[in-house]
């Protein structure tokens, strides 16, 4: 593969950009996240994508990074790959309706690698936020678009 000529390869780029993370503690502090709030810089959808699913550090990572864009950002809507239609019922238990312990029987239908630990952040950070945050079902097929699945959950 040939080198680019104009002189800056990627990886002086990344050398020259990247932050160092002091945690993956999803309950230490935040602070270490914000010079992400400059690569978001007023966005009203941010897409973080999907980790590797069962590496244990790339999940804890991202539910950092949901917690900073929601305590520190104020972005109201995760989305996450799951059933349009069968994201509703996870909404409104994220807002607070029925019990805690109900997550398990909503979740039983589904495979959700990576979705129970935000969605009980969410019901927690809901009880006592300003702007609560809402969970939205989007479909990861071919024929579906983000950008028309999300026309749906507009806040």
């Amino acid at each position: 593969m040939p080198v680019p000529s104009h002189g800056d390869s990627f990886a002086d780029w990344l050398h020259s950009h990247a932050v160092p993370l002091t945690h993956l503690d999803p309950d230490a502090p935040l602070d270490d996240l914000e010079p992400l709030r400059g690569i978001i810089r007023g966005a009203c959808v941010v897409a973080i994508g999907e980790h590797s699913h069962f590496v244990h550090e790339f999940a804890q990572l991202r539910r950092r990074i949901l917690w900073f864009l929601a305590e520190r950002c104020g972005f109201t809507v995760l989305a996450f790959e799951y059933g349009f239609s069968e994201g509703f019922p996870l909404d409104a238990w994220a807002r607070g309706e029925g019990a805690d312990d109900d997550l398990s029987a909503h979740l039983a239908a589904a495979i959700p690698i990576g979705l129970e630990e935000p969605l009980r952040w969410i019901r927690r950070h809901n009880r006592t936020a300003q702007s609560p945050v809402r969970f939205a079902g989007i479909i990861d097929t071919p024929a579906s678009t983000v950008a028309g699945d999300l026309e749906g959950v507009r806040a």
